[in-house]
């Protein structure tokens, strides 16, 4: 018999949406949910996502970033090119003029109030990140700060659009960007006013803080949208939602305790490490 060669099942929003409503009892096959209750359901999704965002440190939500340093400044937010999308810092490090990078120490408020000189100036060792109820609103202390910041090539690339050297080299088929194998290591996307890329160019990157973290997971804006995660986790995201909107929309108390088993159940199938591998309590002294 021939079997399937995909693996990469996955539902949209409104299709997530309607087979919840339908575990739930809110909805019948054939039917159109009412605009009031996909409402109530979109909040529902989106709020379901920034619990999960909460739980944990997700692999495919890491993004690296490059902060463009600035003679004698210490503070940078989002005007200066942090990154509005910064959820939680996994590590951080300073690239000098040479191209060579550094870890940075990321300290806490009590670290940060410790330092004595604060307008000391030099090549930055820590950073402190003050937080924000909102994301990308963050503020990011750096210490110390460089006296003097290398100018920073901005060149187009062959999809029109501008991109910033963040590594100085001289200029090859391999570093083009974007058609270049080796692009990413000297150029990223951003920058104003560029020049035309051209072979055999010196460009030039400035003194750095590259940036690895992890942004949030994101929401269903649309109805087509796909669950910024993995395929596997869909049930749980299906099973959660028919939960909650069974409570509001009086759903019998055993169809309640059903979806409530099937979304622990996904979860646990899902997070199988977090579960224990037996319950037997084995007497230790009896036989060893």
């Amino acid at each position: 018999m021939p079997y399937g060669s995909t693996f990469t099942a996955n539902l949209t929003r409104d299709q997530l949406i309607d087979l919840a409503c339908k575990d739930a009892g809110i909805l019948e096959d054939g039917e159109t949910l009412p605009g009031g209750i996909k409402a109530d359901a979109i909040l529902t999704l989106n709020g379901i996502m920034r619990e999960l965002d909460a739980a944990g440190k997700w692999l495919w939500a890491e993004k690296i970033a490059s902060v463009t340093l600035v003679a004698n400044q210490w503070v940078y937010t989002s005007a200066d090119g942090f990154p509005t999308d910064l959820r939680e810092p996994d590590r951080i490090v300073y690239r000098t003029a040479q191209a060579d990078d550094w870890p940075v120490e990321i300290i806490t408020s009590e670290g940060y109030a410790a330092i004595t000189n604060k307008l000391q100036q030099g090549d930055p060792s820590k950073v402190y990140l003050a937080s924000n109820r909102a994301i990308g609103s963050q503020t990011l202390y750096v210490w110390p700060a460089l006296a003097s910041v290398n100018t920073q090539s901005v060149v187009t690339g062959t999809d029109t659009n501008p991109y910033k050297c963040i590594r100085s080299h001289t200029a090859d088929s391999t570093n083009k960007p974007i058609t270049g194998a080796n692009y990413l290591l000297y150029w990223e996307s951003g920058g104003t006013s560029p020049s035309v890329w051209a072979a055999d160019t010196d460009y030039t990157a400035p003194q750095l803080l590259r940036l690895h973290y992890r942004r949030p997971l994101y929401e269903f804006g649309a109805a087509t949208d796909n669950p910024d995660m993995p395929t596997q986790w869909t049930r749980l995201l299906r099973f959660r939602l028919a939960s909650d909107l069974a409570v509001p929309h009086g759903t019998p108390i055993e169809v309640q305790q059903i979806l409530n088993c099937k979304a622990r159940g996904a979860y646990d199938d899902i997070f199988s490490s977090l579960r224990p591998q037996h319950t037997d309590f084995h007497n230790f002294t009896k036989y060893f």
